[in-house]
């Protein structure tokens, strides 16, 4: 094996200190951040409602026989008939009337609400170019780069030369 000269150090060890280069000037990149949640809340809503409820009477009859005298009854709810009848008795004929009353109540309605809020957390920053002047390793850096590609390029052709 052949020892490594120090014709081939010199040249690596300039690519090695070269090589490794800074970005000659910073940008402060436009950072969007969102976020986005949903807060559930359920709750319970209880209140007292008035209504009315419509209650019907249903319609009788009822008949009584008795000796008496003639009777005639009536109210809003029922009427009454009485009469002798030719034998002596008195008939007695009571019927209610078909009603239908409105009766105001009050009834607990509950019902169950949920609310979902979407929050959205929106954070944005612009971009800012922050204008300064290279300093003077990052200059050299950036020279030394092509200086050592023309090294290496001029290099490579004159080994090519001496070959043929």
């Amino acid at each position: 094996m052949r020892r490594m000269g120090c014709r081939s150090l010199i040249p690596a060890l300039a690519v090695t200190l070269l090589a490794p280069s800074c970005c000659p000037c910073r940008h402060l990149t436009a950072a969007v951040r969102d976020s986005v949640r949903v807060v559930s809340s359920v709750h319970t809503v209880e209140r007292l409602v008035r209504d009315t409820v419509w209650v019907e009477f249903p319609a009788q009859a009822e008949r009584v026989r008795v000796r008496d005298t003639v009777s005639l009854l009536e109210n809003e709810v029922a009427r009454s008939c009485a009469r002798i009848y030719s034998d002596g008795t008195l008939g007695h004929e009571l019927r209610s009337k078909s009603l239908r009353r409105a009766a105001p109540v009050q009834r607990r309605e509950t019902h169950t609400v949920r609310t979902d809020t979407v929050c959205i957390d929106r954070v944005r920053r612009d971009v800012v170019e922050v204008a300064r002047p290279l300093t003077w390793w990052q200059q050299t850096q950036i020279r030394g780069f092509w200086l050592l590609a023309a090294l290496a390029g001029a290099g490579w052709l004159l080994r090519r030369k001496l070959r043929l």
